[in-house]
């Protein structure tokens, strides 16, 4: 059976439904006048292929895709690898933690029939092998997701494995001839400062974190484990939360998961994206932080090409504010007709969704 919607697909889905809960409940980058919106497939076309797979990518342009949204993480060895969770278990045939096996033992299993038998044999890529598919699909956009990382030592100690991760990545764009098509995107700001002054060349594109106060109204800090990594959370952290909470998570029409499933996949989605072992009161912190989208991106102290910001967050003053400073504007991830319909007519730079073929039409109509 097909899992259509992996865990950062129901992540973005469930952060969009409470932000619209929450209202029912009370430089250097070329723009061209905004005539022509980049629409990015979202991990490659994965509604339609495995994600972030060659199959994935090449149904994406396909479709007509005019971009490509990837994430990027970091083996044992270390090498850069294409995957979107730390962990391989949902989307391969294998179990275990990326930043804690050897690309030789990634290649071995199959990352495909997972989401069908007809795609039994794709292969985990590495960001060489991705990076060479783009340009032979000739992407006119490539946004590749800096994903958290943390590694171990001999010893088994978590260490931050940040440098290397960054300056690896750094060299293969550099040497892959496509550069110029290129944004290095993150949640995580400290990876986008040290890939600008390791790679000031290398276009980077701050990723912001949904407005995600709705779920003040619930108080839910008190259920929560303030200062326990959200990506740890377990059943027993979330097992207390109120009934409103409850009702509000069934009315996303997920029927057939229980209210601690869908918590914890979200509370497991924001921890994948933002900082490695980010807790809950540090989130809190993230999100008043980042509540001024523009005057975040103004406190940064390092130049950023794009900001990347929810497609509920997206504003015309927001374009405006940052067209002003020389800064690209995507949304992510829009996908129902209603939400591309909101996006596109504010007509930011780009989009990155779930649905190309969809937001394509829409814009031909």
């Amino acid at each position: 059976m097909r899992r259509k919607n992996t865990l950062n697909n129901r992540f973005y889905k469930l952060t969009s439904a409470i932000i619209a809960a929450g209202t029912l409940f009370f430089s250097n980058t070329a723009f061209a006048d905004n005539t022509e919106i980049i629409i990015q497939a979202h991990a490659g076309a994965a509604l339609f292929a495995p994600e972030n797979t060659a199959a994935a990518f090449e149904k994406a342009a396909e479709l007509g895709a005019t971009g490509v949204e990837t994430d990027l993480r970091m083996t044992k060895d270390p090498e850069i690898v294409i995957h979107h969770d730390g962990e391989i278990d949902l989307t391969s045939n294998g179990k275990g933690i990326i930043s804690e096996m050897t690309l030789s033992e990634l290649k071995e299993l199959d990352f495909g029939s997972w989401f069908g038998p007809e795609y039994a044999g794709e292969h985990i890529l590495t960001l060489e092998e991705f990076l060479t598919e783009a340009r032979e699909l000739e992407f006119e956009s490539v946004n590749l997701e800096l994903k958290p990382v943390l590694i171990k030592d001999e010893a088994g100690n978590t260490v931050d494995g940040s440098k290397v991760y960054v300056e690896t990545a750094a060299d293969i764009i550099r040497e892959s001839g496509y550069i110029d098509h290129i944004m290095v995107t993150s949640f995580d700001k400290e990876l986008l400062k040290s890939m600008k002054e390791y790679a000031p060349e290398i276009q980077v594109g701050i990723l912001t974190i949904p407005n995600l106060s709705a779920l003040a109204l619930f108080n839910l800090s008190q259920f929560f484990p303030a200062d326990k990594a959200l990506a740890d959370y377990g059943p027993e952290d979330v097992e207390n939360v109120p009934e409103p909470v409850i009702a509000l998570m069934e009315s996303f029409g997920a029927k057939g998961k229980t209210h601690t499933e869908l918590l914890l996949e979200l509370l497991h989605g924001v921890g994948a994206a933002t900082p490695a072992g980010t807790t809950w009161s540090e989130l809190e912190v993230l999100i008043d932080e980042q509540a001024d989208i523009a005057a975040y991106v103004e406190s940064l102290d390092f130049q950023v090409e794009y900001v990347n910001c929810h497609f509920n967050s997206l504003t015309k003053e927001l374009i405006d504010a940052m067209h002003a400073d020389g800064i690209g504007v995507f949304a992510w991830t829009p996908d129902e007709t209603w939400e591309l319909s909101k996006v596109l007519e504010l007509s930011p730079d780009g989009i990155v969704t779930n649905r190309p073929d969809t937001a394509l039409s829409m814009i031909d109509e």
